[in-house]
C-alpha cells in the first residue's frame, strides 16, 4: 500500500512540473511606433511623403482638402496606424496628422504638411565651343569657369530640368554671348510663384604651384658639404611644397659609392668648380651658387610665377617604372622645351667627411629616368593656355635603389637655356 501511495505522489509531482513547462513564456512587447514610408493619392497621382523626424511633408501643385491613403509601411510588423489603406485623410490649411500605435500600445503622432512646389531649376547644362558642361548651383546662381574663353564666344543653354509644373522664360536651345553673362532665367511655378536664377560663365583663371629645384653638387670627402646640406634641409622645412632637392655626388671629392656616371656628366656640363655648389632652377645661364647664397636665391625663385602645372601618374612593376606626365599651361608660350627625369633616394647611410661614417644622405641622385641626363625634348614648339600636353617616361630602377626611399623628380626646362619652368616630385612607393 505504501508503495502505491509513493508512486501516486511522484506521478503528481511529474505532472505539475510538465504543466509548468508548457505554460506560455511572456516576451516584452515592442515600443516601436514609427513609419518607413507613406504614399497618398491625389486625384490620379500617387505621391511619396518625405519623413524627417515626426514631420511628413508632401510637395503638391495645389493644397488639397483631402487625400486617399495609398500605403503606410510601419517599422515594426505589429505596429498599426489610424490611417488605413483606402481611407480618406481630411486636410485643413495644408495640415493633417497620423498616429502610429506600437505593439505595447505606446503611440507616436506625426504632423503632415502639404507644401506647394517651388519654382526651381533642378538641373542645367550648357554647351560652349561644342563641348557640354554642367554648372554648379549655389543659392539661385548657376556658375562655371571654363578655360580659353573669348568675350564673343557663344554659350548655349542646352538642357533645363524644372520642378514639376514649372515653366521657364526661355526656349531651348537658348543662345547668348559670354559678354552678356550673367544670364537671367525666370522660373514660374504652377501656382504662379517666381524665382529668378542667374547663370554665370567665366573664363577660368589657371594657376600653377611654383616648385623650385635646387641641384646640389656634393661629395663624401667634402668637409663643407654637411654645412651645405644643412642649408638645404632648413629650406625644405621652410618651403615643403615649393622646393625640390637633388643631391648630385660628383667631382674630385666624391666617392664611387654614391657617384654615378651621369652625375659626373652633369658636373662637367654645368662647369661646377668644387663642392658644395648648387644651381637653382638653372637660372641666369645655369649660374653656380655658393651655399651662403642658396637661401636668398631659392626664396627669390619661389616668388616667380609658374606658367605650367606638372603632374605625374606612375606605375611600378617590380623595377620597371612608367610615368605618364601632364603639363597644363597657364598662358600661351612659344619655345622649345625638354623634360629631365631623376631618380633620387633618401636615407642612404654612408661615410661623410666632417660628419660620420653613418651619415644619412638625402635626395641623392641614383639614376636618370629620361633617355639623356640633359633631358628629352618635347615635340611641340608652341603651347596653348589651358591645354594639357602629355609625355611618357619609361625606365628601369637600379637594384641598388631602395624603392621605399626613392622618388621621381621631373624638371620641365627651356631646351635652349636649360632654365627650369617648373618641377614636380613623386614617391615611387
Amino acid at each position: 500500500m505504501k508503495k502505491i501511495l509513493l508512486f501516486l505522489a511522484l506521478l503528481a509531482l511529474y505532472t505539475c512540473a510538465k504543466d509548468n513547462d508548457e505554460l506560455p513564456k511572456t516576451t516584452q512587447k515592442s515600443n516601436v511606433a514609427t513609419i518607413q514610408s507613406i504614399k497618398l493619392t491625389l486625384g490620379s497621382k500617387t505621391i511619396d511623403g518625405s519623413i524627417q523626424g515626426d514631420l511628413i511633408s508632401f510637395e503638391v501643385d495645389q493644397i488639397p482638402s483631402e487625400a486617399i491613403v495609398d500605403t503606410v509601411i510601419t517599422s515594426h510588423p505589429k505596429a498599426t496606424t489610424n490611417r488605413q489603406r483606402g481611407s480618406t485623410m481630411v486636410i485643413q490649411n495644408g495640415k493633417s496628422t497620423l498616429t502610429v500605435t506600437a505593439e505595447d500600445n505606446s503611440t507616436k503622432t506625426y504632423s503632415i504638411l502639404f507644401i506647394l512646389r517651388t519654382a526651381k531649376i533642378e538641373t542645367l547644362e550648357i554647351t560652349v565651343n561644342n563641348k557640354p558642361y554642367k554648372p554648379t548651383l549655389s543659392g539661385l546662381n548657376w556658375s562655371i569657369e571654363i578655360t580659353n574663353l573669348s568675350p564673343d564666344v557663344e554659350v548655349v543653354i542646352s538642357q533645363l530640368t524644372l520642378s514639376p509644373g514649372a515653366t521657364a522664360d526661355i526656349n531651348l536651345p537658348y543662345k547668348y554671348t559670354l559678354s552678356s553673362s550673367p544670364q537671367t532665367i525666370i522660373i514660374t511655378s504652377s501656382q504662379g510663384s517666381k524665382a529668378t536664377y542667374t547663370l554665370s560663365v567665366k573664363p577660368k583663371v589657371l594657376t600653377a604651384v611654383k616648385r623650385v629645384v635646387i641641384e646640389e653638387f656634393s661629395g663624401q670627402n667634402c668637409p663643407n658639404c654637411p654645412i651645405g646640406y644643412s642649408v638645404v634641409k632648413k629650406l625644405l622645412q621652410e618651403h615643403p611644397d615649393h622646393l625640390i632637392s637633388v643631391n648630385i655626388q660628383a667631382g674630385g671629392l666624391s666617392r664611387p659609392e654614391l657617384r654615378i656616371s651621369q652625375g659626373q656628366q652633369l658636373w662637367d656640363y654645368f662647369k661646377i668648380p668644387y663642392q658644395p655648389r648648387a644651381i637653382i632652377d638653372r637660372k641666369n645661364n645655369k649660374q653656380v651658387y655658393e651655399y651662403a647664397n642658396w637661401a636668398k636665391e631659392v626664396k627669390s625663385q619661389i616668388q616667380q610665377k609658374a606658367i605650367v602645372a606638372i603632374n605625374a601618374n606612375i606605375s611600378l612593376n617590380n623595377r620597371s617604372l612608367t610615368a605618364n606626365l601632364s603639363f597644363e599651361f597657364t598662358q600661351n608660350t612659344t619655345q622649345r622645351l625638354k623634360v629631365i627625369g631623376y631618380i633620387t633616394q633618401n636615407n642612404i647611410i654612408a661615410y661623410q667627411a666632417n660628419a660620420s661614417s653613418q651619415y644619412s644622405h638625402q635626395h641623392v641622385l641614383r639614376s636618370i629616368a629620361t633617355n639623356s641626363h640633359l633631358g628629352d625634348p618635347l615635340p611641340q614648339t608652341s603651347f596653348v593656355q589651358g591645354k594639357t600636353y602629355t609625355h611618357t617616361i619609361s625606365t628601369t630602377i637600379p637594384n641598388s635603389v631602395k624603392l621605399n626611399d626613392a622618388q621621381l623628380v621631373i624638371i620641365l626646362a627651356d631646351a635652349s637655356t636649360d632654365q627650369a619652368l617648373n618641377a614636380f616630385e613623386v614617391k615611387l612607393n
